[in-house]
C-alpha cells in the first residue's frame, strides 16, 4: 500500500518524508523553547557553575568530564560531553545552543521510534506513522526537551533504542557486527544515565516473546553474557562515585526491603504513569501523589492500581495467546523501561515526567494500535471510517500539541517553574524551598541592594506560606520540611533577623540532626554572632555526622581558626564570672 503512496508522491522515501513530518510537528510544539534561560534546577549545578569545564575542547577538560568533575555527583560522562560540544559551538553560557542539542535529540528519538514500530510491525506504515506523532507531540515529554539537565533522558534514548535495533537486526540476519553495534550503543546509553540498566531485560523480554523459536547461537550467548558483566560494573563503579562523594551508603540495587509495600508502591507509580500518558492535564517536576510514605493513604486509588495492574498483566497473556507477539512485548516494554525507577537506583523524586521518556514509546505505539483497531471494526462504511479516522487523528494532535506548548511555558524562567511546582504540588516542601532559594541568589547577585532586598522579603513570603501549609507547629514537624526550614532560617539571617534565624535553624536541626548544611550553616550564624565556642560544638558535631567529600579541607580550616577563639571567649567568659 506505501509503495502506491511513494509513485502518488514522485517516488519521495517514506523515510525523507518522516523526518520532514517529525521536524514540523516538533517545531511547533517546541519552537517556543528556544529564548529560554537556565532554569535554577540543576541547570546552575551541572553547567553554569562549571564555566570552565566547558571553556574548549581540549584533553584537561575532557579528562576531567571523564574521571574527576561528575556535578551533582552522578558521573553521566557522554551527557557532559555533549554540554562541552554546545558550548564550543554557541558559547559556554547561551541557553540556546544547549536547547538545540536538545531539540535535535528528540528528533532523533522520534525517528528511531518510527524505525522501531516498523522492526516490530513490518510493513505497518501508517502504525509506525502515528505512533511517531504520538511520540512527537506527546507534553510528558516537554520535561526533557525544555529543560536543559534534562538532556541525559534523550540521549540516553537515543542509544538505548539504537542498542535495541541492532539487537533486533542481529536476529533477522544473523551478523555479528549487529550484536557488535547494539553492545556499543548500550554501553553509550549507560554512559549516559543510569535508568540504561533495564537494556539486558528488555532484550530478555524480546527474546523470550517474539524471537523465541529461534535457537540461541554461541555468538549471541557471548553477547548476552558482555550485557550482563557491563551493567553490574557498570553499576559498581556507578555507585562507588556516589559513595566517594558521600551521597550514597548502600548499593544501588538493594534487596533490603520491605517487598509487600515496594511491590504496592509501584503499582501504583505504573498506573500514575499511565494516567499522565492517558491524560496530560497538569505537568510539573513534583508530584505530591504517589510517594512510598503514603502507600495506604488512599485505599481507593491502591485498589484501582492493583486493579490496572492485574488487567495490564491480563492483556499481555492475552496477546501472547492469540500470538501478537510483538504487541505483547511492547507492553512489557513499558514496564522494563520503568523499573529502574521504582527503587532500584539512587532517585530522590518518587515520579516523575521525565522517567517515562523511554516509557511512553510503548504507550504510544499501544495508543496507536488501538486507534486503528477500532477503526478496523467502526461499523460504518468504508469512506466515512477513513474520514472520521484523520478528523480523530487530526483532533488528538492538535490537542496534544497545545498541552505541549503549555508544558513548555513552565520552563520559560526560573520562577514560573517554581511556581508552577507549589500549584502542582503543594504539600512538597522542596518546592517552597526551591523557589526561596532561587529568590536568595538574585538577592545574592544583584548590585541594586533594594532590588535585592525586594526579593529577600519574596522568599521570606513563599517561605511563611509554606510552612503556614505543611508544619504551622514547628516543634512537631517531619523530616520532610527540613529544607524548608533550613532556607527560612538563611533568608532571617539574610534580613538581619537573628533570633528568628536561630528559631529556624534549631527547628531545621531538631527534626533532622544530621542535616549537614543546615548545621554548616548554622555553625557560620554563630562565628558572625561571635558564639565561637557554640559554633565550634556544631563542627565536632558535623565531623560526627560524616562531611562530604568536597567540604572536607574547609572544615579543617575553620575548625582550626575557630578553636583559639573559642577558647578565648571560653576564658573571657568564665573571668566575667569570677569578678561578677
Amino acid at each position: 500500500m506505501f509503495s502506491e503512496q511513494r509513485r502518488m508522491l514522485g517516488g519521495i522515501d517514506h523515510r525523507l518524508l518522516v523526518i520532514f513530518m517529525i521536524f514540523i510537528l516538533s517545531s511547533v510544539a517546541y519552537g517556543t523553547i528556544f529564548t529560554h534561560p537556565f532554569i535554577d534546577y540543576d541547570d546552575r549545578a551541572v553547567i553554569t557553575d562549571r564555566i570552565d569545564t566547558y571553556d574548549g575542547i581540549n584533553t584537561e577538560n575532557i579528562t576531567n568530564i571523564i574521571l574527576q568533575d561528575f556535578p551533582r555527583e552522578e558521573p553521566l560522562i557522554l551527557r557532559d560531553l555533549s554540554y562541552l560540544v554546545n558550548a564550543e559551538l554557541f558559547g559556554p553560557l547561551n541557553p540556546f545552543g544547549y536547547l538545540l542539542g536538545n531539540f535535535l535529540l528528540h528528533l532523533v528519538v522520534c525517528y528511531l521510534v518510527y524505525l522501531l514500530c516498523l522492526k516490530l510491525f513490518p510493513g505497518r506504515y501508517y502504525l509506525a506513522i502515528l505512533s511517531t506523532i504520538l511520540f512527537c507531540l506527546h507534553p510528558i515529554h516537554a520535561e526533557s526537551v525544555a529543560w536543559i539537565s534534562s538532556r541525559k533522558e534523550s540521549l540516553s534514548a537515543v542509544f538505548y533504542l539504537l542498542a535495541v535495533i541492532q539487537y533486533m537486526s542481529s536476529l533477522k540476519a544473523y551478523k555479528k557486527s549487529h550484536l557488535v553495534l547494539s553492545l556499543l550503543f548500550f554501553l553509550c546509553a549507560l554512559l549516559s544515565k543510569i535508568g540504561a540498566i533495564s537494556f539486558l531485560i528488555t532484550i530478555v523480554f524480546y527474546r523470550a516473546i517474539v524471537e523465541r523459536e529461534k535457537p540461541v547461537t554461541f555468538v549471541e550467548s557471548c553477547y548476552g553474557i558482555i550485557v550482563i558483566l557491563t551493567t553490574l560494573a557498570y553499576t559498581k563503579w556507578y555507585t562507588g562515585v556516589l559513595n566517594a562523594w558521600g551521597v550514597l551508603n548502600k548499593n544501588i540495587v538493594t534487596f533490603n526491603r520491605d517487598w509487600i509495600a515496594w511491590f504496592l508502591s509501584n503499582c501504583e507509580y505504573f498506573t500514575f504513569y499511565w494516567l499522565k500518558f492517558l491524560f496530560p492535564l497538569e505537568q510539573s517536576t513534583y508530584y505530591d501523589f504517589p510517594a512510598a510514605p503514603l502507600i495506604y493513604s488512599d485505599m481507593s486509588y491502591l485498589v484501582f492500581s492493583l486493579i490496572f495492574i492485574a488487567l495490564y498483566c491480563l492483556t499481555i497473556f492475552f496477546l501472547l495467546k492469540k500470538r501478537q507477539s510483538s504487541l505483547a512485548f511492547i507492553f512489557t516494554f513499558c514496564i522494563c523501561t520503568l523499573l529502574p525507577y521504582m527503587g532500584l537506583t539512587q532517585i530522590r523524586i518518587y515520579v516523575a515526567d521525565r522517567y517515562a521518556y523511554l516509557a511512553s514509546i510503548g504507550f504510544c505505539i499501544i495508543a496507536a494500535y488501538s486507534i486503528f483497531a477500532i477503526h478496523d471494526k467502526l461499523p460504518f462504511i468504508k469512506r466515512f471510517k477513513d474520514h472520521f479516522l484523520v478528523i480523530f487523528i487530526v483532533c488528538v494532535s492538535t490537542f496534544l500539541c497545545l498541552k505541549t506548548v503549555n508544558a513548555t511555558g513552565n520552563w520559560s524562567s526560573t520562577v514560573a517553574f517554581w511556581q508552577n511546582a507549589i500549584k502542582i504540588a503543594p504539600n512538597t516542601p522542596a518546592t517552597y524551598s526551591g523557589l526561596m532559594k532561587h529568590y536568595k541568589i538574585m538577592y545574592k547577585y544583584l548590585e541594586d541592594r533594594n532590588a535585592a532586598n525586594g526579593y529577600l522579603l519574596l522568599a521570606e513570603s513563599v517561605g511563611e506560606n509554606g510552612i503556614k501549609r505543611l508544619c504551622p507547629n514547628l516543634n512537631n514537624c517531619a523530616t520532610t520540611i527540613s529544607d524548608l526550614t533550613d532556607s527560612m532560617a538563611s533568608v532571617k539571617w539574610s534580613l538581619n533577623k537573628s533570633e528568628e534565624a536561630e528559631y529556624y535553624f534549631k527547628a531545621t536541626l531538631f527534626a533532622a540532626p544530621n542535616y549537614f548544611q543546615s548545621r554548616y550553616e548554622y555553625s557560620l550564624f554563630l562565628i558572625q554572632e561571635k558564639r565561637y565556642a557554640e559554633a565550634l560544638i556544631q563542627i565536632e558535631l558535623i565531623e560526627n555526622i560524616g562531611i562530604p567529600y568536597s567540604y572536607n579541607g574547609m572544615l579543617k580550616e575553620i575548625k582550626e581558626k575557630l578553636r583559639p577563639m573559642a577558647e578565648a571567649g571560653l576564658a573571657q567568659t568564665t573571668k566575667q564570672k569570677f569578678e561578677q
